[in-house]
């Protein structure tokens, strides 16, 4: 009874002004960011960040640690939440391995050539162009070749000693633990859902684009008309490129790779078809 009551007694202003603010700020959001696989992606960004600074806190206070190893700590844990993007939990974590041990001889790479400035600039080119050439080896050639050039980056910039590396390899470990388990257990991916989702905006798009033109012909077009149905074309453009993020890699199951295949070329095509119509 108390609860029934209290549900029906009415909202003064400032809820209801909130619960207005709320619903505003989720169209927001939803409008860019339909299955709002981008805010977790920020906020798993800012959480993998804000636990590799506690654990850089507490670690401090048993061991002292060189500035280049907070340094790569951090570049290497929001490395690990941005360009880990294999499809299992396993495959990631064979990614953050090799990333990590890649990382680590990158710096200790950095660390050797360091007195030899000229050396280490053409040694750091060539950490450019493996970086770049890495991704032709997909998602995980793409981690490690990040992994590799930010680390060398640091390692050239902070130039640590010889005696610091066994401090840097602890913090990649570390940092690697955190984003992992961050990633998979407490704002986990869910890409099935969240192209699901997508699909239905990209639907919803479709129609509002395909009102706005015919009452464009209708009525006839304004410059304000074309530029309604231009952003709503780029709405659509944007939608279906985050569905195709969602898209696992070409599988080697050859009944999912025709599917893979299938739902790549619909989406383009739909993206075509949207574009000229």
């Amino acid at each position: 009874m108390k609860l029934s009551a209290a549900a029906d007694l009415p909202w003064n202003p400032m809820q209801i002004a909130l619960a207005r603010s709320l619903v505003d700020l989720r169209t927001v959001l939803l409008a860019s960011d339909p299955a709002l696989s981008r805010l977790r992606m920020g906020a798993r960004v800012t959480l993998t960040l804000m636990a590799v600074g506690l654990a850089l806190i507490g670690l401090h206070r048993l061991i002292p640690l060189p500035i280049a190893a907070y340094s790569v700590m951090v570049i290497t844990a929001m490395q690990g939440t941005l360009v880990v993007r294999d499809a299992t939990s396993r495959a990631r974590a064979v990614t953050r391995l090799y990333s990590g041990l890649t990382g680590f001889a990158a710096v200790a790479v950095a660390t050797l050539f360091s007195p030899w400035s000229i050396v280490s600039d053409a040694v750091f080119v060539l950490f450019v162009f493996g970086a770049v050439y890495a991704r032709k080896y997909g998602a995980r050639g793409n981690a490690i070749g990040m992994f590799a050039f930010m680390c060398y980056f640091a390692g050239a910039y902070l130039h640590p000693s010889i005696a610091d590396l066994a401090s840097i390899a602890l913090t990649i470990m570390l940092s690697g633990i955190i984003a992992h388990g961050i990633r998979n257990y407490v704002l986990p991916e869910r890409r099935e859902q969240d192209f699901r989702h997508t699909i239905v905006a990209i639907g919803q798009r479709l129609a509002t684009q395909s009102a706005l033109l015919k009452a464009g012909a209708a009525r006839g077009w304004t410059a304000a008309s074309r530029r309604e149905v231009l952003r709503q074309q780029e709405r659509i453009g944007d939608a279906i490129l985050t569905a195709e993020g969602f898209l696992p890699p070409i599988p080697s199951d050859a009944h999912r790779e025709a599917a893979v295949r299938e739902l790549t070329i619909a989406l383009f095509d739909l993206h075509l078809a949207s574009e000229t119509a």
